[in-house]
């Protein structure tokens, strides 16, 4: 009896022992099982980019800004132009495989990321604008092979990056205007190639930068337009190859720059306005070979150098008669024969009868001098040309038969001289022409077109009760 007993206590023991086995594997298979269905859901493949940007959202949706988007293979990816733009996504996206993506434009822009992407293979990009445009991101991707970006137009633009790109090769960027454009960055990359750079226009504009960049290679830069405006940049730029610039607009305006620039070849520079303006510049730059056709008004306007006039052929006054070439070359004149002469000097040296735009020419200006002379025979637009200005001069003998263009002309102006026996007959606006101004001339005898625009002609002016019999509301 007791060995009975004790068999089917053995046996028993025995049957639970297999029992609690068998369970055991039971639920170790069926975790196993669970695990691999769970892996197998967690990888999704996007097809391109809008499944790409479905997924993104679902995600989100579900698991929140800071959620781990590394379940999706992206390999097939090859547009992720504005994929996170505007977003507030913050979460983990660090082991994409972004071998295939040739399109990054905007990819973070205005977005709160600053996850880590230094990992990412990007050596297909060809377009980085504006990538990180306005983000906190300062992450690394000082390894990233960047070799075939051509535009990176904005890529850290108004951004807190400031790390390490100094290794990058950006030999095939064409356009980096804006590229740290009110950003944080005074990174070294003095040893970059940017030979086949075109675009400089504000790439450096109000930015933290004042970095090494005296050896660039900027012989096929054609716009340098706001390069270093209202920056503390102050490097050296003697041995620049500036040979192909065509705009220089701005380039210094409002920044601590006051390096030699004496020996610059700008020759095909076409607009140089406000290129010194507010600036420290004190330089020399008498050798310059300066266009007839340049734009060089407000070259130092507000500047440590305001009254300084270079010795180009541009400002020449030195000659009893000097044609004036262009409306660029007739500002330039101007500008100099009152620097020289002040407000009130005789311009009648200078052969107008070139010149068919006169738009603002004087307006704004102090100007009171002699014009009397001058032969507008050839001049179309005369629009705001003594807008609030001080000139009350004789130009009553003055030829303004070709002129279409009067608008705003002698808006709040003192003027009020005789021009009563101007040929007035090919007007087409007159819009404003007069408003707001001292005249009270008689103008009965102007021929004016039936057709012709004399909206608000004498606006709060002293005609406006007693206007031309001509005139109509």
């Amino acid at each position: 009896m007791k060995e009975q007993t004790k068999e089917t206590k053995q046996v028993k023991k025995t049957t639970a022992t297999k029992k609690t086995t068998t369970a055991k594997k039971t639920v170790e298979t069926k975790k196993t099982t669970a695990a691999k269905k769970t892996a197998e859901q967690k990888t999704v493949v996007a097809k391109d980019k809008n499944d790409l940007t479905k997924l993104i959202k679902a995600a989100i949706k579900k698991n929140g800004k800071n959620c781990d988007l590394n379940f999706i293979d992206v390999s097939k990816v090859t547009d992720m132009s504005d994929l996170f733009a505007n977003s507030e996504f913050n979460g983990d996206i660090s082991k994409w495989d972004v071998s295939n993506v040739v399109n990054m434009k905007a990819m973070f822009a205005w977005s709160a990321f600053n996850g880590d992407v230094c990992q990412w293979n990007v050596s297909k990009v060809k377009d980085m604008m504006g990538m990180f445009l306005k983000t906190p991101f300062n992450g690394d991707i000082s390894e990233w092979d960047v070799s075939n970006v051509s535009n990176m137009q904005q890529m850290f633009e108004e951004s807190a990056f400031n790390g390490d790109i100094s290794k990058w090769n950006v030999s095939n960027v064409s356009i980096m205007s804006c590229l740290f454009q009110y950003s944080s960055f005074n990174g070294d990359i003095s040893k970059w190639n940017v030979s086949n750079v075109t675009d400089m226009s504000s790439m450096f504009c109000n930015s933290q930068f004042d970095g090494d960049v005296s050896k660039w290679d900027v012989s096929n830069v054609t716009d340098m337009s706001n390069m270093f405006s209202e920056t503390q940049f102050n490097g050296d730029l003697s041995k620049w190859d500036v040979s192909k610039v065509a705009d220089m607009t701005g380039m210094f305006d409002g920044s601590e720059f006051n390096g030699d620039v004496s020996k610059w070849n700008v020759s095909n520079v076409t607009d140089m306005r406000n290129m010194f303006a507010n600036s420290k510049f004190q330089g020399n730059i008498d050798k310059w070979n300066v266009s007839l056709e340049c734009n060089v008004s407000e070259l130092f306007y507000g500047s440590d150098n305001e009254e300084y006039v270079p010795k180009w052929k541009i400002f020449d006054v030195s000659a009893k008669n000097v044609v004036a070439q262009s409306r660029n070359h007739l500002d330039a004149l101007i500008r100099a024969a009152i620097t020289k002469n002040g407000d009130k000097c005789d311009l009648n040296f200078i052969d107008v009868s070139k010149i068919t735009d006169m738009e603002s020419l004087f307006c704004y200006k102090d100007f009171n001098g002699d014009i009397s002379k001058w032969d507008v025979s050839n001049v179309t637009d005369m629009s705001h040309m003594f807008r609030e200005s001080q000139f009350n001069g004789d130009i009553s003998k003055w030829n303004v038969s070709n002129v279409t263009n009067m608008k705003l002309m002698f808006k709040n102006s003192i003027f009020n001289g005789d021009i009563s026996g101007w040929d007035v007959s090919n007007v087409e606006t007159m819009s404003e022409m007069f408003a707001s101004s001292k005249f009270q001339g008689n103008l009965d005898k102007w021929n004016v077109s039936k057709n012709v625009d004399m909206s608000d002609m004498f606006a709060d002016s002293p005609l406006k009760k007693k206007t031309p019999k001509w005139y109509k509301k």
